[in-house]
C-alpha cells in the first residue's frame, strides 16, 4: 500500500466524529484483502510512531488538559484521522494544530481501523501475530519516548514559549 493510498483511505471515510469516522474507515478496509489491511495496519503504526514525540505529546497535553504517556497515542490516533496535511504539519510543527481544534473540545479517539477490519475479515482476533509476522521489522516498543529528546515541563511558559498559538487557545492569562 502506498503513502497516497493510506491517505486516500482515510480521506474517504471521513465523518466528523472521530469515533464515526474510524468506523467508516474499519468498514472501508474490511472490503480488502487481509493482505491489504495488514499492509494498512504497518502504516497507520509507521505514522504513530513518526508523530510520536515530545513535542506533540505537549501539544496533546495542552490540548486535551492533560495527557498521561498511555493516552497519548489515542491523540496520535486522532490527528491521522484528521488527515495527511493536518498530519504532516503537526509533526513538522505542533503549534500548527492551532489551525486544526476548536479550542474546546478534546483531541483524542481510541481506536484501530486496521485491527477491526481484520477481525471482521479474518473472524479471528489475531492482528497483533499477523502484524509481526507480516513485518517483523516493526519494533514493538515504537511507542516508547524518543530517548535523544530533552524533556520540558508542561507549564503555562513553557506552552507559550513553545507553543504558542496553541497556548492562546487553552492557557488562560
Amino acid at each position: 500500500m502506498t503513502d497516497d493510498q493510506f491517505w486516500d483511505h482515510i480521506r474517504a471515510a471521513r465523518a466528523a466524529d472521530p469515533e464515526e469516522h474510524a468506523e467508516n474507515l474499519a468498514d472501508r478496509l474490511s472490503e480488502l484483502p487481509v493482505a491489504d489491511i495488514l499492509a494498512f495496519g504497518r502504516r497507520w503504526v509507521d505514522r504513530q510512531t513518526r508523530a510520536h514525540t515530545r513535542e506533540l505529546w505537549g501539544a496533546a497535553y495542552l490540548i486535551n488538559g492533560g495527557c498521561e504517556a498511555d493516552d497519548l497515542p489515542e491523540f496520535l490516533d486522532w490527528l491521522i484521522l484528521r488527515g495527511e496535511a493536518v498530519y504532516t504539519a503537526a509533526v513538522t510543527n505542533p503549534d500548527s494544530l492551532a489551525d486544526a481544534v476548536d479550542g474546546e473540545s478534546e483531541c483524542e479517539v481510541e481506536c484501530s481501523p486496521a485491527y477491526e477490519a481484520y477481525c471482521m475479515v479474518t473472524e479471528q482476533d489475531d492482528y497483533g501475530d499477523a502484524l509481526m509476522q507480516r513485518f517483523p521489522e516493526l519494533d514493538a516498543t515504537a511507542h516508547e519516548p524518543p530517548p535523544t529528546a530533552a524533556p520540558w515541563p508542561f507549564s503555562p511558559d513553557e506552552f507559550r514559549a513553545r507553543l504558542p498559538r496553541l497556548a492562546a487557545l487553552y492557557v488562560a492569562e
